[in-house]
């Protein structure tokens, strides 16, 4: 099985289609278990395609139906049968379908993917990036960052990134007893710690709160 990590972004569907030639490229590893099976004698491969950003509202399904049909013109001897979801739906159904032993061929999972290839559930992906003409020469640094866990890629890159920036109220970290916000919370331990005296001290209220927008990684 091969793995995105993240969501497609509507405007980039095109790209989720691209990114199905690392997951038919895994699915070696799988033994040539479910879609991998009708490959053989140079006829069509099937390549089944997990998608709960395809679903997300009337105009992404529209965009990644004519993104893929793109991709197969392009490929030739390729059909991909797009399945749709929520993504609570799109989860339970790769879990279970892993557990059968017949898992799609491509599947937005998320970081979630993550313990899949660790697993030995999802296939190895660094052949397909290393030798590619596009990866991972044309991700940004934060796609290859992300695609990389400790020097093996493991997926297929994020489809977007969240560029988010983090509001504090500094008066409630210091009548914590939290003497230098700004300093105590520049790692994720101090910040742990910090927003942990927050809570004791202010049981009902949220010092900190996350905000941003998702922009398109490629």
């Amino acid at each position: 099985m091969g793995a995105l990590a993240g969501c497609l972004g509507g405007g980039d569907g095109g790209d989720g289609g691209d990114g199905g030639d690392g997951g038919d490229g895994g699915d070696g590893g799988d033994g040539g278990g479910g879609d991998g099976g009708d490959g053989g004698g140079g006829e069509t491969v099937n390549i089944s395609y997990l998608s709960a950003e395809a679903a997300e509202n009337s105009l992404t399904t529209p965009q990644f139906e004519k993104s893929i049909g793109r991709f197969e013109d392009q490929q030739g001897g390729v059909s991909v049968n797009l399945q749709t979801g929520s993504y609570g739906d799109i989860k339970q159904q790769i879990a279970s379908r892993v557990s059968g032993g017949n898992p799609p061929t491509l599947a937005e999972y998320g970081s979630a993917g993550l313990n899949l290839w660790r697993n030995g559930d999802v296939a190895e992906h660094g052949p397909f990036v290393e030798e590619s003409d596009l990866y991972p020469d044309s991700w940004s640094e934060a796609t290859r960052a992300t695609a990389n866990f400790r020097g093996d890629f493991w997926c297929a890159g994020p489809m977007r990134h969240s560029v988010s920036s983090l509001g504090i109220r500094p008066k409630m970290y210091s009548q914590a007893g939290v003497e230098d916000p700004f300093e105590e919370l520049s790692t994720w331990s101090g910040f742990w710690e910090a927003t942990t005296a927050v809570a004791e001290e202010f049981p009902d209220s949220f010092a900190y709160e996350k905000t941003g927008v998702s922009t398109t990684s490629r």
